[in-house]
């Protein structure tokens, strides 16, 4: 999980920054035992949150932006897409890691 750190560091009217609005999104994410290992970004800037990445499920992009809603309180905008397979690129990281999972061309 990653967080677009807004260049906004002066409090807001409630006393909370952005940054620190994304800091405590990007807690209640990882504290989440679903969305922890999903690669999600937060950006929250003028008090709205936005949210993207991959993610397996429409129910677990809707459990991500609940969450930042109950851990920021601000609006929150879902831009998470479906991904059911594997990203490419982890893919093959991980067949370079582990040759020997890699099935038989035999």
């Amino acid at each position: 999980v990653m967080a677009a750190d807004p260049s906004s560091r002066f409090a807001t009217r409630t006393g909370a920054s952005d940054a620190m609005l994304a800091r405590n999104a990007l807690a209640a994410l990882d504290r989440d035992p679903l969305l922890r290992d999903v690669s999600l970004v937060v950006s929250i800037v003028d008090r709205q949150a936005v949210i993207g990445g991959a993610v397996p499920s429409p129910e677990l992009a809707q459990r991500a932006e609940a969450v930042v809603r109950q851990a920021t309180g601000v609006e929150v905008k879902n831009r998470c897409f479906i991904q059911s397979r594997p990203d490419p690129l982890i893919r093959a990281v991980a067949d370079r890691l582990n040759p020997s999972a890699r099935p038989s061309s035999q």
